[in-house]
């Protein structure tokens, strides 16, 4: 339970202060390096999810895609499917009860191998975030999108 509010609203409200509060959306000017930084979404975020601590690890990927204006598709270790399906859908009707649009948190209900393959490697996804073992984060790293893989004994960090 606290590693799940941890990784909840102790992450919003960590953003939510602080002079971070905007670096996920508003432009910063280094002056003297004359470079202005335009943050932009990435668009289409493959988040793939491990047996391990599901429910945390869906809400942090989850929140942060979300705060950084993406699209987000859960794609759930298959032992945690039912657990991360359901953290993914509260997550989705919170967003939509927000403002964000309808559609904006998926979850892929029946997840195996060949489909999770198949989304890793689709053109459409813009980024994978690999969380779990280490054939998992290999295989995202070798799918042919841009991948950001940790392996087992991770933290969300």
């Amino acid at each position: 339970v606290t590693k799940n509010r941890a990784c909840s609203r102790g992450i919003v409200d960590y953003y939510a202060r602080g002079e971070s509060a905007g670096d996920f959306v508003s432009p910063r000017v280094d002056e003297a390096r004359k470079i202005v930084e335009l943050p932009r979404p990435a668009g289409v975020v493959l988040a793939l999810t491990p047996t391990t601590n599901p429910v945390a690890t869906v809400y942090f990927k989850v929140i942060l895609a979300l705060m950084t204006r993406n699209a987000v598709v859960v794609a759930p270790h298959p032992r945690a499917k039912q657990c991360s399906a359901d953290a993914a859908r509260l997550l989705a009707e919170a967003a939509v009860a927000a403002g964000a649009p309808d559609g904006i948190v998926q979850v892929v209900e029946e997840p195996s191998i060949p489909l999770v393959q198949a989304l890793m490697a689709d053109e459409r996804t813009d980024v994978i975030v690999a969380t779990g073992g280490t054939g998992v984060v290999r295989a995202a790293y070798s799918s042919g999108n841009p991948a950001l893989g940790v392996g087992p004994g991770n933290v969300p960090v």
